[in-house]
């Protein structure tokens, strides 16, 4: 495990500045929702898991009152750094503290904090009901956790338009992390780590790439480990695999309809 636990710290600290540039601004939707819905303005002590670049924390800090505390935990150093120079010089009064941490091995107390979330991170933990449980383990009573997870594949073509183009190129299987994409299934894994009641919806996380070209360019070649797939390809599989993908990218902007993938919001209380 602690091989496997190195490798995603380099994985992460590896695509770090992709995922402030390209990815993380596209995870706001869901991040506004669930820190509206959690009333985070009343929260003393927050914690966040899987921070990434700090920009859901970015977005916690303009609601938070002055005085109160956020800390920020990601399994990346790197990932840490950039949220750390992204959020500790807030003009809300906010403290902002830093930690590399493991959110299935949370170096807090019992009880500490009166929120915690996580924005895309739970379906990428090894063992996502240990982190629920570790969530819950650090909440206050009356506390509350949320995450938001992918949600369906089918009705997200930012990743099903990949998978297909796979697929039609009998490549070998890339297994995403879809496995908590059920609703009520993950309303029950909320359940099981100790959680009171448990809420849950889907919505669309849409990408703002407007045309199919700059699609496949973020989606294929500047996506470190799709790059280092493709790269695997002789010339033509290559160049059948990108076009395959701007065809199906096209197909979605034909309809009318942004690229897009399903977002999962599951809330837990206290």
């Amino acid at each position: 495990m602690d091989q496997k636990i190195e490798e995603l710290k380099k994985k992460w600290d590896l695509f770090s500045p992709v995922w402030q540039e390209l990815f993380e601004p596209l995870t706001m939707t869901s991040a506004f929702s669930m820190l509206t819905h959690i009333n985070i303005h009343k929260a003393d002590d927050v914690l966040e898991v899987g921070c990434g670049s700090g920009g859901a924390a970015s977005l916690a800090i303009q609601f938070m009152k002055s005085g109160s505390t956020i800390h920020l935990t990601d399994i990346s150093s790197q990932m840490i750094q950039l949220a750390q120079n992204r959020c500790s010089d807030n003009s809300k009064g906010v403290q902002v503290k830093c930690q590399v941490a493991n959110c299935e091995s949370l170096p807090f107390q019992d009880k500490s904090f009166d929120r915690v979330y996580g924005n895309y991170i739970l379906h990428l933990t090894f063992d996502p009901k240990k982190a629920l449980e570790e969530s819950k383990r650090v909440l206050k009573d009356g506390g509350i956790a949320a995450f938001c997870v992918w949600g369906r594949i089918e009705n997200s073509p930012k990743f099903s338009i990949l998978s297909d183009a796979r697929k039609e190129l009998e490549m070998e299987r890339y297994d995403r992390p879809f496995h908590l994409s059920d609703l009520e299934s993950t309303r029950k894994m909320f359940f099981e780590a100790g959680f009171k009641k448990v809420l849950a919806w889907y919505q669309i996380e849409a990408t703002n790439d407007s045309d199919a070209e700059t699609f496949v360019q973020n989606m294929i070649y500047k996506t470190p480990s799709t790059a280092a797939e493709i790269a695997k390809l002789d010339e033509t599989k290559r160049k059948q695999f990108e076009n395959s993908v701007r065809e199906g990218a096209q197909k979605v902007l034909d309809s009318g309809r942004p690229l897009h993938n399903e977002a999962l919001i599951v809330v837990g209380y206290l």
